[in-house]
């Protein structure tokens, strides 16, 4: 149900991005609660990274309001990047998986999904 970033044989991620993208139910509010309740309840931060061009200000000045991005807007509103680092020792990127996936276990209870 998570999707996590392809990582070819051979090569070392480098934790600079860790986007992880949820499934289509999960696009806004959903999301946000998962994110809410990450950073509430296990000190576990995130970012949102690489919105659609159309967030752009300049793009926005200028009349582009996006409606025809309908992926960038769905890809967007359902990934989240954790806060990651390449100093993290094993034990801490345990605690965040494990915190991810006991939030999301809980919201799918909550919300029946």
């Amino acid at each position: 149900e998570l999707v996590t970033p392809y990582i070819p044989d051979g090569c070392i991620h480098n934790f600079y991005t860790y986007n992880l993208l949820l499934p289509a139910l999960w696009k806004g509010a959903l999301r946000d609660k998962l994110v809410e309740l990450l950073a509430k309840e296990y000190g576990v931060g995130h970012a949102i990274h690489y919105l659609p061009c159309y967030h752009w200000k300049w793009l926005r000045e200028h009349g582009y309001s996006g409606k025809s991005t309908p992926v960038a807007d769905s890809i967007c509103y359902r990934s989240f990047c954790p806060s990651l680092h390449s100093l993290m020792t094993k034990y801490d990127i345990r605690y965040i998986a494990s915190a991810i996936k006991a939030t999301i276990q809980r919201i799918r209870k909550e919300v029946e999904i």
